[in-house]
């Protein structure tokens, strides 16, 4: 259709083009006050097709690369918040935590088998169940209420990205209190630290760092950052928390939708993510498996 289209498109042109051709095969044959005439006609109507469709082909073009541009604006934009969501989301279901993109990669990967399974022998902290999962669903819904972003995603993305909010804030309540019992003592291994101690200046108040203590006496590193619910959980942030059947069956439905809602996100919009560079330079991050099914 779009073959048809486009011949279509360019056939004015080129039966403009064709007849000043026969112009100037008639002019070679007249008399040379009408020869000139024609030769005129002729150079119009081959000379005006030319500059026109040169016109609209960079124009084209320059649409194209705006276009392009504002795709990818758009895809940073809601990749980093995405990317932002797994950080929070995923040490409530994998298990052992692992470093940086590892975990968001280790969850992207599990279905709800491998899900179900962790959750038997694995009890998430408080301090990932206190997440303030209203900071996230804030954010996915300041990015539909930007008019160039909204206008730039498609009815399905659209849609894709309601439901993802409605699974965030589906979220606070799967993570209750009410669904949770101590599943150990907490660990001495980590600390917590309100962001505010390290940057007095962070316009993240309820922002708290996560901090391992290392091999090396007296030093911490940062194992994880999030933004907390204080006092949802009134008991150590650092204790390990079991959930019961109710509470299993909310986590792993909210999780599944929020990464069945991400998948339709990366199969519109390409198997990868772009993150935020200064200048708009791109890093392109390829998530394997579960966004190339």
């Amino acid at each position: 259709m779009n073959y048809v289209y486009s011949i279509l498109k360019r056939f004015p042109y080129a039966i403009a083009i064709i007849a000043g051709l026969l112009f100037y095969l008639l002019a070679s044959l007249t008399s040379d006050n009408l020869s000139g005439l024609l030769l005129n006609i002729s150079a119009s109507l081959v000379t005006i097709p030319i500059v026109i469709f040169s016109y609209e082909a960079i124009k084209e073009k320059v649409a194209k690369e705006d276009n392009r541009d504002l795709s990818e604006y758009v895809k940073m934009n809601i990749d980093r918040e995405i990317l932002s969501l797994l950080n929070r989301v995923s040490p409530l279901v994998i298990g052992t935590p692992t470093p940086g993109l590892n975990k968001v990669l280790k969850l992207l990967n599990m279905n709800e088998e491998k899900m179900r399974k962790t959750l038997e022998n694995y009890s998430p902290m408080a301090y990932y169940l206190a997440t303030d999962w209203g900071y996230s669903e804030d954010q996915f819904a300041l990015l539909l209420a930007n008019e160039l972003i909204y206008n730039n995603l498609s009815v399905d993305e659209r849609n894709a990205f309601i439901r993802l909010i409605k699974a965030v804030r589906t979220l606070e309540y799967a993570t209750s209190p009410r669904f949770y019992k101590k599943g150990g003592d907490a660990n001495p291994k980590y600390t917590i630290v309100k962001g505010s101690e390290i940057d007095q200046v962070t316009k993240f108040q309820n922002r708290y760092l996560l901090m391992a203590k290392t091999k090396k006496s007296n030093e911490l590193a940062v194992a994880a950052f999030n933004d907390l619910k204080m006092g949802k959980y009134k008991i150590d942030l650092l204790t390990p928390m079991k959930p019961n059947n109710d509470g299993k069956e909310l986590l792993l439905s909210c999780t599944l939708e929020i990464l069945e809602c991400i998948s339709a996100w990366s199969q519109s919009r390409g198997k990868d993510f772009l993150i935020d560079s200064r200048n708009f330079r791109m890093k392109r991050t390829r998530l394997k498996n579960r966004l190339e099914q």
